[in-house]
């Protein structure tokens, strides 16, 4: 398996969307700059192992997991669908545990409101 600029760049900005974090607020807490982060994210840039972890951190989501979802397999076709599947599956992690968090949020600023009456 290989890992694709274009893929990686993709992934990095699904996940930060998903997240709800600005292109601007993500940047600044990786290190680089947005214009370097834009470009990483149309596939126009490629990143260093220490970026791609750096970013991982600050998307919370393991830099394992990050890499692998941006990889191509090369091999047959049952293992090629093992790797969609674990793909697709990864994501539906990560979106859930957003909408867990949101929902965690949401429950904590209900309880300080009806705290406060």
């Amino acid at each position: 398996m290989t890992i694709d600029s274009a893929r990686l760049g993709k992934t990095i900005r699904e996940i930060r969307l998903l997240k709800k974090m600005s292109l601007r607020k993500t940047a600044s807490m990786a290190g680089v700059s947005e214009t370097y982060l834009c470009l990483l994210e149309k596939g126009e840039r490629g990143a260093s192992l220490e970026t791609v972890n750096t970013l991982a951190e600050v998307l919370d989501v393991p830099a394992v997991l990050l890499t692998f979802l941006c990889t191509e397999p090369k091999r047959n076709r049952s293992f090629n669908k093992l790797v969609k599947t674990t793909q697709s599956a990864i994501r539906a992690a990560i979106k859930a545990q957003v909408d867990l968090q949101l929902e965690k949020e949401l429950v904590t600023a209900e309880s300080r409101r009806y705290s406060r009456s």
